[in-house]
């Protein structure tokens, strides 16, 4: 392929970031608000100890998600695009029956060890802050198998279909039912809080069945001679270690202050992470956006990865920055709303600000590195990130609190983000902010 032929496909890769990417920021935005006015609600409504216990089980759930799933859905770009392509879709079903049934059969195992150690009174949370974690396995398989047929939407690019049931119908049904509940009884506790957070998710499932029916992208018939699982599972396990840990490195500072702090400290810092979570859902956004087309632009090779290399940097920054504004701000009231101290959570937000940028300004570094090989890198540098991550929170905590841990958090992002930066150059040639070949 020459370079004018190079060059077109870049172009229709511009309009379908330039579209898509509009598509992606207001659904994930828009949730993002949604999602806020949820938190705000069960802060209100839970109080600072029981909002604590609902994000430590919200937390727990997510993370067990993406383990369960070992990596299905990170890996569909790869799995399925050529049998989407050509329209094999009994292998989707064969896609979703293999990894829904391992999701189902990990999930028990995981519930399992969660009521062993309830029986055993192995009390890792104190108080009343265990027990929500008994009905949050029941979340887990529900939230896998839901977003196993989400990266279906994801690789055929239908992005509204996909983003929709989890970005805005999780917390808006979490707000309609949470909030029906609370009127109709007059109260509310964190372990009916995640149970009905249960029929949220059975929502989205019936929702995603729908339209996989419509387009007829998967019919309920197996698939003859099918060896995929075989290959699927070495591709898929680097993936699922990748964005467990991922999802784990925005946690571990709420499991490391109920382990060290107060119950009262992981309410405050929960309204400071779930404020600055905003630049994480820049960030998930565009890998929505961008893992499909990453794919395409490492098999066209040459200059096409440099050019969306630079695409990608330039939509990372063109959305971050005016998140990382407001948040600097407006941070006091809008922590105010959480009905909380907001100067005891307003510098722990912006310390998770600084490391969460720069983080996210090295998304598309990350994803060449993901789908060219570097998976197993990729893991070894968030497990030491992890690592690191907790053993600042261990030093930090009991003399700075919440500061402390936001701290640990930002140091510990830092450290990778220029990882990936030099393993990108070393790999490639380029930086994240390096200038398009096609651009003087």
């Amino acid at each position: 392929m020459d370079t004018a032929q190079k060059h077109a496909s870049v172009i229709i890769d511009q309009e379908y970031l330039a579209k898509g990417s509009q598509m992606v920021m207001l659904l994930f935005l828009g949730g993002y608000l949604i999602n806020y006015l949820f938190n705000i609600f069960l802060s209100q409504v839970l109080g600072p100890a029981q909002y604590g216990n609902f994000k430590v089980a919200e937390a727990f759930y997510f993370l067990s998600c993406l383990i369960t799933m070992l990596g299905g859905a990170t890996a569909a770009p790869q799995l399925l695009r050529n049998q989407l392509n050509t329209e094999d879709v009994p292998g989707t079903w064969e896609y979703l029956r293999f990894y829904g049934t391992a999701a189902i059969l990990a999930s028990i195992v995981v519930g399992a060890l969660v009521m062993a150690g309830h029986w055993l009174h192995i009390m890792i949370f104190r108080g009343t802050g265990y027990h929500p974690l008994i009905v949050a396995t029941l979340v887990v398989p529900l939230a896998a198998i839901s977003n196993l047929m989400i990266a279906i939407f994801q690789v055929i690019r239908r992005l509204d279909i996909a983003y929709l049931p989890w970005n805005v119908g999780y917390p808006a049904l979490g707000l309609v039912f949470c909030g029906s509940y609370y009127l109709i009884t007059g109260s509310l506790d964190s372990f009916t809080a995640v149970l009905l957070i249960c029929g949220v998710t059975i929502c989205m499932i019936i929702h995603s069945i729908f339209y996989l029916r419509r387009l007829k992208l998967m019919p309920f018939r197996r698939k003859q001679n099918f060896v995929g699982p075989n290959q699927w599972i070495y591709t898929s396990l680097p993936m699922m270690g990748i964005v467990s840990l991922q999802m784990l490195l925005r946690q571990v500072d709420i499991y490391m202050l109920e382990l060290l702090g107060s119950e009262t400290e992981v309410g405050f810092f929960a309204a400071a992470q779930t404020t600055a979570y905003a630049i994480t859902i820049v960030k998930l956004a565009l890998t929505g956006l961008l893992a499909p087309v990453v794919v395409l632009a490492l098999e066209e090779g040459g200059d096409a990865i440099q050019e969306l290399n630079y695409q990608g940097f330039r939509l990372t920054l063109m959305f971050t920055l005016p998140v990382v504004m407001c948040i600097i701000v407006f941070g006091h009231p809008i922590l105010h709303l959480f009905g909380h101290n907001s100067h005891t959570a307003y510098f722990a937000l912006v310390i998770l600000t600084i490391g969460l940028m720069f983080f996210a300004l090295t998304v598309v570094a990350a994803l060449w590195l993901r789908y060219c090989g570097y998976s197993k890198m990729i893991v070894l540098i968030l497990g030491a990130t992890v690592v690191m991550n907790i053993a600042l929170n261990v030093v930090l905590i009991p003399r700075y609190g919440i500061e402390g841990a936001a701290t640990a958090t930002t140091v510990s992002l830092l450290f990778s983000s220029g990882v990936f930066t030099v393993m990108l150059y070393r790999r490639f040639g380029f930086f994240p902010w390096s200038a398009s070949p096609y651009r003087d």
